[in-house]
C-alpha cells in the first residue's frame, strides 16, 4: 500500500544521504514517499528536513501546506513552521553546514551538486546567513560561532572569520576549536576593519555581502 510505499521510499533515502554526492537521487526518493502516503508523518519530516537544509525554501513551503491539508492537527506542524520561519538555532545551524558542505562540492566542477544556487558566492552566504541568524537565537552555541568563523575564512573574509573566532570564544570560552582560534589568532594577528563595520556586513544595516540576517548593532549589542 502508499504507507509501505512511502516508508521503503524514506529508508532507502535515508541511506543514500549517508553517501556523498547522492543527494538529488535521494530527494526523488523523498518526494516519492510524500506522494505515496500525504499523511505519513516520517515521510514528511524527512522531506521537509532535507528541502530546508538544502535552502529549497518554497519547495517546503508548498509540502508543509499539503501535509497541514493532509493532517491538519499533527502535533509536528507548530515546529515545522517555526523551523521554515528562521526560529530553530538547531536546524539553521544543520542548514549552514549543509551549504557549506555543498559550497565545499562546488569547488570541484565535476562534483554533483543538490541545492540551485547560481554560483558558489551566493551559496556561501547563504550559509554564512544561517550561521548568523541561529546565532541570534542561541548566542552562546561555541559550535554556531566557530562554524560561522570557518565558513567566512573558505570565502576569503579573513578579517570578519577572526573578529568571530575571537567573540566565540568570548561567549563559549570553553569551546575547544574556537580556542585553537584563538591561540591562532594571538599568533598571527591581523588588522581587521572596524568591528562596528563588520558586524554591519554580517549582521544587517544596508546590503550585507555575506547575506547576513535583517537587523544591525555591534556585536555586543546582537550577542
Amino acid at each position: 500500500g502508499g504507507s509501505m510505499s512511502a516508508l521503503e521510499c524514506s529508508n532507502e533515502a535515508l541511506e543514500l544521504l549517508e553517501r556523498k554526492g547522492l543527494e538529488r537521487d535521494a530527494l526523488r526518493l523523498l518526494q516519492h514517499a510524500s506522494a505515496a502516503d500525504p499523511s505519513s508523518p516520517n515521510a514528511f519530516s524527512f522531506h521537509l528536513n532535507f528541502l530546508y537544509t538544502h535552502a529549497k525554501d518554497s519547495e517546503a513551503a508548498a509540502l508543509l501546506e499539503a501535509f497541514a491539508a493532509a493532517v491538519p492537527d499533527h502535533p509536528s506542524l507548530p515546529a515545522s513552521r517555526a523551523m521554515l520561519a528562521g526560529a530553530s538555532a538547531p536546524m539553521l545551524h544543520q542548514r549552514g553546514q549543509t551549504l557549506n558542505g555543498q559550497v565545499a562540492r562546488m569547488r570541484d566542477p565535476g562534483a554533483p551538486l543538490a541545492v540551485d544556487f547560481a554560483s558558489r558566492l551566493q551559496a556561501q552566504d547563504a550559509a554564512t546567513s544561517a550561521f548568523a541568524q541561529a546565532l541570534r537565537l542561541s548566542p552562546a552555541s561555541g559550535d554556531v560561532w566557530n562554524d560561522l568563523g570557518t565558513s567566512l575564512f573558505f570565502a576569503g573574509e579573513l578579517a570578519e572569520s577572526s573578529l568571530v573566532y575571537a567573540v566565540g570564544v568570548q561567549r563559549a570560552p570553553s569551546h575547544a576549536a574556537l580556542q585553537a582560534e584563538a591561540k591562532r589568532a594571538a599568533a598571527f594577528p591581523l588588522a581587521p576593519r572596524s568591528a562596528d563595520q563588520i558586524t554591519v556586513d554580517l549582521f544587517g544595516g544596508g546590503a550585507p555581502r555575506s547575506g547576513g540576517a535583517p537587523g544591525g548593532g555591534t556585536f555586543a549589542s546582537e550577542f
